[in-house]
């Protein structure tokens, strides 16, 4: 268990609140995840009751973190709401947490069960698969198992009924199976340490140990003593490359998630991997969706979705996520009730930030860095390159600089398509290829491994309980992680 993972797993961070969880009838993918099936259980918080002196350490708490994302506030969802950190790892689907504030908000239900819909625990799993057996499972948190039962009678009648109500047309097996995911747990959040400063008392409060949990978080570590301003801002511009670095290398395997708000770890890794999707190769396309009900339309006109457009996405939240840092650290540093030596060290960090966030990539200058790099992304294959440099410009512009949404243009015309397995319950999606881009995918290799991921969703999707579940889902893992080998050029020599 790396020291991340300990800190998680035993409360030791001041963002993280105890959860008491008892044993559940989960069934794991792996026999030596089974310690895993495991579920909340507030009802053993008492009443009322004093803390003992040494606080509580039952080994059944988990730790469910709490979240500021300044770019997208809820109210509602002020951090993991269906997830905990449990013995060195991070379990998804275990029920409502002290932070599912939205449990009784009908329009929130999606996301206010406490559970994981068995097709986003597979999604997970399937992809972390995929990207480890094409060269590329450092991109993310993976998956590494996970633990599925049927759905009890009680939970399954209202959610299904609230489906269709809503006319959400749910997978077989999302109407009859739930699931918990389980990740490794050593990574933190921007939201982690933005909800701890907002926490602070700016005049006098105590900022060293997000501080020092932001430096650890980034990949920092050695001796205390290397937590000064330019260390943490060089890690910050290291995670940035890192990150930008990790999603060209998901965009060339053609993997998209459809959700990027607060779903990377502080040093750059993707994590929330419910929505994965395949498209085969990185070529220059459009999304559009529907509901699962509806036809899937044929053009892309007015689509404000392009694959690829996540590298500028990812730069606008990081900055800022750090320049609600700055916000902080520059209240603190001004005020009179701290020390000089700690002013210092805050107006410098600041100024150090804010010299982060004054540069290359994270603004747009005569440069114009991320464009040329979306360009020479979306451009590897071939196609019109100036539409394609067009588009990258005005994607840049409306993430960096607020202009109106981009878009591919389909030129009036029906596009080349495929249709992925759907992303999430209820939800269908259409991949479009126009006549300026360089797709549809051409390399057999992409086509089978898109098609052999696609198609193990899909089988998995319509299974109708929690062992027919199971008994498939080792032949689709074969299957994929054989077709997405054949992707890695290290595997073939």
């Amino acid at each position: 268990m790396n020291q991340l993972s300990q800190l998680n797993s035993t409360g030791g961070a001041p963002w993280l609140v105890g959860i008491p969880t008892r044993e559940a009838d989960f069934v794991a993918s792996e026999p030596q995840y089974q310690r895993f099936a495991r579920q909340v259980d507030l009802s053993a918080i008492p009443v009322f009751a004093a803390a003992p002196r040494d606080g509580v350490t039952d080994p059944c708490l988990g730790w469910a973190d709490a979240q500021r994302a300044p770019h997208a506030p809820s109210s509602r969802c002020p951090g993991s709401g269906r997830a905990i950190f449990f013995e060195g790892h991070y379990l998804k689907g275990v029920g409502r947490t002290h932070f599912a504030w939205n449990w009784n908000v009908r329009n929130s239900t999606m996301h206010g069960t406490g559970h994981l819909a068995a097709s986003g625990a597979v999604r997970e799993l399937l992809i972390s698969d995929y990207l480890e057996a094409a060269g590329s499972g450092s991109t993310i948190v993976p998956c590494v198992a996970i633990l599925v039962r049927d759905m009890e009678s009680e939970f399954a009648r209202p959610w299904c009924r609230y489906a269709d109500e809503e006319n959400i047309a749910l997978a077989p097996v999302d109407r009859t199976v739930q699931a918990i995911s389980v990740k490794p747990g050593g990574f933190l959040r921007w939201s982690n340490i933005i909800h701890e400063l907002l926490q602070t008392d700016v005049g006098t409060g105590a900022l060293i140990e997000p501080l020092e949990l932001l430096y650890r978080g980034l990949g920092g570590g050695g001796a205390d003593d290397g937590v000064t301003p330019r260390a943490i801002c060089e890690l910050i511009t290291a995670a940035i490359e890192r990150g930008l670095a990790n999603f060209e290398r998901l965009y060339h395997h053609g993997v998209y998630w459809h959700s990027f708000n607060n779903n990377s770890t502080l040093d750059g890794r993707f994590l929330d991997l419910e929505l994965a999707s395949v498209l085969g190769e990185g070529h220059p396309c459009g999304l559009r969706y529907s509901e699962t009900k509806q036809a899937s339309p044929d053009r892309i006109a007015g689509l404000g979705v392009v694959p690829g457009e996540e590298l500028a996405f990812f730069v606008r939240q990081t900055r800022q996520s750090i320049q609600e840092v700055i916000r902080v650290l520059t209240a603190a540093a001004g005020a009179e009730g701290r020390g000089s030596t700690s002013r210092d060290y805050l107006a410098t960090l600041a100024d150090g930030m804010r010299d982060v966030c004054a540069a290359e990539p994270m603004v747009r200058t005569s440069e114009d860095a991320l464009a040329r790099r979306l360009g020479a992304m979306w451009g590897r294959h071939g196609g019109d390159r100036a539409v394609i440099d067009d588009c990258a410009q005005r994607i840049c512009a409306e993430y960096l600089d607020d202009a109106p949404a981009a878009h591919l243009d389909d030129g009036g015309q029906a596009c080349p398509h495929y249709d992925l397995a759907n992303p999430e319950p209820g939800v269908r999606a259409r991949v479009l290829y126009p006549e300026a881009s360089s797709g549809p995918p051409r390399d057999a290799r992409a086509i089978a491994a898109r098609d052999t991921f696609n198609d193990a969703l899909r089988q998995l999707d319509s299974t109708r309980s929690s062992a027919q579940l199971l008994e498939l889902l080792d032949g689709a893992r074969q299957r994929v992680r054989l077709a997405a080998a054949a992707l890695n050029p290290s595997a073939a020599r």
